[in-house]
């Protein structure tokens, strides 16, 4: 079970959706075709039916019915996301998919961090930060974490939001 690769999204969901009608009953294949449609295409109504078609497959682990159960009650995306690559670390022997998902969820932690930095520094000053470096400059940080991808942050002045590029 893998994720399908830039440029691949389609051809990915065409053969998951194959497997999940032709093959024996297996919770991985509908929930990476849920985790698809969830990271890929923004479709969060097939991703919550193929979250609740691998969350009703015998065998599922707990962790994986979790995330099913759960899927779209944060209004957050970033909060879902986080909670689909938990159980993804939490769920996969692959140590290459592991570590992956080990990275997002960092990314994720520090864009977290990044933008309760910017609050406090919003707190503080009654504006946000207009670069990452006023956090530093202003203490409330030591430095910038790096992000295990090699993405930049880059913050929103208007409202303390972080991305990455």
């Amino acid at each position: 079970m893998i994720l399908p690769g830039i440029g691949y999204t389609d051809k990915g969901i065409e053969l998951a959706r194959k497997g999940v009608a032709d093959s024996k009953p297996d919770w991985r294949i509908p929930y990476y075709l849920a985790v698809t449609y969830h990271l890929n295409k923004d479709d969060p109504i097939n991703a919550a039916k193929y979250f609740d078609i691998a969350a009703n497959t015998l065998g599922v682990p707990d962790g994986i019915k979790k995330v099913s159960a759960n899927y779209g009650s944060r209004k957050d995306k970033r909060e879902q996301t986080k909670q689909i690559w938990t159980g993804i670390y939490e769920t996969t022997n692959d140590e290459i998919v592991r570590e992956r998902a080990k990275n997002y969820l960092i990314h994720f932690e520090i864009m977290d961090l990044l933008e309760q930095a910017s609050k406090q520094y919003y707190s503080v000053n009654k504006k946000y930060p207009s670069t990452l470096d006023d956090l530093i400059s202003a203490r409330i940080l030591k430095a910038i974490p790096p992000d295990p991808f090699g993405f930049q942050y880059e913050i929103n002045q208007e409202d303390g939001s972080v991305t990455a590029k």
